[in-house]
């Protein structure tokens, strides 16, 4: 044999251990590929049961005869025996099919299709027995897509689990809420666990924070109590199925992050202060004279006064006033308004009114969007908070807690309800701290650093519900660490594409393992927008340094020196040079001049102007910072007291 032709066929032995290797590995695949597996499985055999419904919405087989569990709307409010409904089965094959019954409760209905045989189902399971962090999908026909009958899948997680409120005892969670996507078509599908098993029907309203929604299928069941053919269909057959074995896993770890986080999550229930509205002045009422000439009817107008030469500038009205001579003016010491920033935002400038011109249709009012005008409100009901000292302190979004405040109350994770008051608000961070009156609260343990890595996997935990909770059920979503130093100002908040809205903020963002790594915020959600992807958190180490202050009841507001700096680089130069600096502010009584350069703020040296913006930016107002700076060579520290920005 030619040296040749072994070298072939040690390569083709090579190849073919490799190939084997590869089989072996696909044959017994472990982690992501384990959790593909599971979902592709999943959909493969879960879809055959879905089916189209009356050409719009979606529908699920529940029973092997042909029952199909769909939209109340497939259905009429009135139907009759005699009324039919098509439904369009994943292989295309299309049915007619009788109403069986309808619940407005739980906005579904029940059709039959009329020919007989043996259908693939998806079985009941127990939506009570449900956690939040559990894993689920969803299988419909997202926004009609065409004519083709395939239907999409989601695939999210429990978020939240509301308890029911039409009074029946028999039913522990009222609604469910996931982040698995919800679209307009997909109304009516299956909402489903790891098990494949049936724990809800996507329902056509949206859940709290603009999440998808799904009716859970015992709630569904016991709306069916008065129709024994409905309710039969609808029995639990939750014993016959295991979990997949690698998505189990996943959510396993999310569900007990959420246990050991939750018992310090609280829920916040706050009394605001109507607004006081003007009364408007009502025209004054004439008495109609016999004779009835309209201008004796018409008021009598105030006569002109005289000019007796006297210009009137206004000045005398204001020496009218009692003491107003006497007060100082808060403004006298301050730089103009319009250069009160330090270069991180551009003062505002008003827009000069547009005049109509003659002759010109009068304008049509804006119309405003209702997406828009919704991410503009405050959550109305109870909002969530984190304890962060078990003496009472609990830090939560600032948002829920205007000057309109009237009343604070506290839900603790063990029922009690008990007063607290407002303490201290931080404009930089968006956070606010709440004093309970209780001790001896559960706290949650920390990292011994700020270090978590971006992309490691973080939960968001919040608690919307008051006193009405779902045993001890959190209100949960997961993603991962998005990025750092984040948000204008200090910048230190950390990013999260766990989803942030208006149910959870104010709660905690933890770890795996259930410590606490900050506080949630929404920031700027006519920007950004609910459930976006970009949420964020005030890690515990920015709150720190200035809880003492909170704890005193003190507003905390952005700090401001008064400083402008070139914004290029200037080679073989330290730091950077300052351009301006504003009068009667800070850095001007510190001493600071134009022409000066700023070599390091507090100790750390400044690489540009952005650096040094975004270290001067994170001070608030009555902080004290040495600045190293360095005047025709000379150099020297100085100390600022930073102002208030305004």
């Amino acid at each position: 044999m030619s040296a040749f032709r072994r070298r072939l066929g040690i390569a083709a032995l090579l190849v073919a251990t490799l190939a084997g290797a590869s089989t072996a590995q696909r044959a017994d695949p472990t982690g992501l590929f384990g959790l593909s597996r599971d979902f592709t499985q999943l959909s493969e055999k879960q879809t055959r049961a879905v089916v189209r419904v009356a050409k719009r919405f979606t529908g699920v087989i529940v029973d092997g005869r042909g029952y199909v569990l769909t939209e109340a709307r497939a259905v009429g409010f009135n139907f009759r025996d005699s009324d039919r409904v098509e439904v369009e089965t994943a292989s295309g094959q299309r049915y007619e099919a009788r109403p069986i019954a309808r619940s407005a409760t739980s906005r579904t209905a029940i059709v039959r299709i009329v020919k007989g045989g043996r259908y693939p189902v998806i079985a009941a399971g127990d939506s009570d027995a449900l956690h939040v962090g559990q894993l689920a999908m969803t299988i419909g026909n997202a926004f009609n897509q065409g004519g083709s009958v395939q239907a999409s899948l989601t695939v999210g997680h429990v978020a939240g689990l509301f308890p029911s409120t039409d009074g029946n005892t028999r039913v522990t969670v009222g609604r469910i809420i996931t982040t698995a996507a919800v679209n307009p078509g997909s109304t009516g599908g299956p909402l489903i666990d790891v098990r494949g098993m049936l724990i809800g029907v996507i329902d056509p309203k949206r859940g709290d924070g603009d999440m998808g929604q799904a009716m859970p299928i015992n709630f569904i069941r016991e709306s069916y109590a008065e129709n024994d053919e409905a309710y039969r269909v609808l029995q639990f057959h939750g014993g016959r199925r295991s979990a997949r074995r690698y998505a189990s896993m996943i959510q396993d770890t999310v569900v007990e992050a959420a246990r050991a986080a939750s018992p310090a999550v609280v829920s916040l229930l706050v009394t605001r202060r109507k607004p006081v509205r003007k009364k408007t002045q009502e025209p004054k009422k004439t008495e109609a004279r016999a004779d009835g000439d309209p201008k004796k009817d018409a008021p009598k107008k105030d006569a002109p006064k005289k000019d007796d030469g006297k210009k009137d500038d206004g000045k005398e009205g204001d020496r009218e006033k009692d003491g107003d001579a006497d007060k100082p003016d808060p403004e006298a010491d301050l730089p103009p308004k319009a250069e009160r920033y330090d270069g991180m935002w551009s003062p505002r400038r008003p827009r000069p009114k547009k005049s109509a011109k003659p002759g010109a249709k009068p304008q049509k009012p804006r119309k405003v969007n209702p997406g828009l005008a919704a991410q503009r409100k405050r959550r109305s009901g109870p909002v969530s908070g984190v304890v962060i000292d078990a003496d009472g302190w609990i830090a939560t979004a600032a948002v829920h807690l205007g000057d309109d405040v009237e009343k604070v109350e506290v839900v603790l994770a063990d029922g009690r309800v008990v007063p607290a008051s407002v303490r201290g608000r931080d404009r930089a961070t968006g956070l606010a701290l709440v004093k309970a009156e209780a001790t001896g609260l559960p706290t949650l343990a920390r990292p011994a650093q700020d270090a978590t890595p971006v992309g490691a996997f973080v939960v968001a935990i919040g608690n919307p519900y008051g006193a009405s909770r779902v045993r001890s059920e959190p209100f949960l979503t997961f993603g991962v660490l998005s990025a750092r130093g984040q948000l204008d100002g200090g910048r230190t908040a950390v990013q999260t594409d766990a989803w942030i809205n208006q149910a959870n903020q104010g709660g905690a963002l933890v770890d795996l393992d259930g410590r606490l790594l900050g506080v949630t915020v929404l920031y700027n959600q006519t920007r950004f927008g609910l459930n976006s992807g970009i949420g964020f958190a005030i890690p515990i180490s920015a709150i720190a340094p200035i809880l003492e202050r909170l704890q005193r009841g003190d507003r905390v507001e952005c700090g401001y020196v008064g400083l402008r700096l070139i914004p290029y680089d200037e080679p073989g130069l330290p730091g950077v040079r300052i351009e301006t600096v504003v009068e009667k502010s800070p850095a001007q009584l510190a001493g600071l001049r134009a022409g000066d350069r700023l070599l390091d703020v507090g100790g750390t040296p400044v690489r540009d102007a952005a650096h040094a913006l975004y270290l001067l930016a994170g001070l608030r107002e009555g902080d004290r910072v040495q600045i190293g700076t360095s005047r025709e060579g000379d150099s020297r520290l100085i100390a600022i007291a930073a102002g208030r920005r305004r």
